[in-house]
């Protein structure tokens, strides 16, 4: 991986347990290019958004996030985020729904 790959997935895994709730897999760096100085791909199957999440560096040194859905396709696109947002901003699109802990006591429950 990159340089800044690396320093997104260490942001990711600051937080390492609402990365895995994401059921986030499959991270791929990503090179510079219009969109940004470069950045991290990777699939994720939250509550609220299945498929792909591109984070990119942009030329201001925030991020932007893209979902993707499952064939690339450009689902919403969030711009300039700071750094110690971007798990959360992250988090609300990909897997906070209303009644979250409702659903993942639903969702996982070994009863």
């Amino acid at each position: 991986m990159n340089n800044i790959a690396n320093y997104i997935r260490e942001i990711l895994l600051s937080q390492l347990m609402v990365v895995f709730s994401w059921g986030a897999h499959n991270f791929q760096s990503l090179g510079e290019s219009e969109e940004g100085e470069g950045g991290l791909l990777f699939n994720v199957n939250g509550f609220k958004h299945q498929g792909q999440v591109k984070i990119m560096l942009n030329w201001l040194d925030l991020f932007d996030v893209y979902l993707l859905n499952e064939d690339g396709c450009l689902k919403k696109k969030i711009e300039d985020v700071y750094i110690d947002s971007l798990i959360e901003v992250i988090d609300c699109a990909i897997e906070k729904v209303d009644n979250y802990e409702e659903r993942v006591k639903r969702e996982y429950s070994f009863h």
